[in-house]
């Protein structure tokens, strides 16, 4: 019900780009990754591979929503709605901007950790 209802919130975005980084050996958060990435293709939204590996370091909690400072509005609508319909279906989720001299793109970056 939760994937339904996150697609169902995100379908407007169909399109949006995103990229997933986890916990990958931890089975609470890729448990609840694969169900993000589930929800989001549903919504139509675009799996963008890493050019290389990518995981988190440290003890992180939640989901962080990552989006450019200079992105683009539509962009920062969509990760705005991911923050808010990850929420409504009481998963702990914060909207972060990325570096802004870091080069700009059109993805949105989904960070998930443990529970918090």
């Amino acid at each position: 019900k939760q994937i339904e209802d996150v697609a169902n919130g995100l379908s407007k975005f169909k399109g949006q780009k995103f990229q997933v980084t986890t916990f990958w050996d931890l089975p609470e958060p890729l448990a609840l990754t694969n169900q993000i990435y589930l929800a989001l293709l549903g919504a139509g939204w675009n799996f963008v591979k890493p050019e290389g590996r990518s995981f988190l370091l440290g003890g992180m909690a939640g989901v962080q929503v990552w989006v450019h400072p200079k992105a683009d509005i539509n962009i920062r609508d969509a990760a705005e709605a991911l923050v808010g319909t990850l929420n409504a279906v009481h998963l702990h989720a914060v909207l972060k901007e990325q570096n802004p001299s870091n080069a700009g793109d059109d993805k949105i970056g989904v960070n998930v950790g443990t529970k918090p």
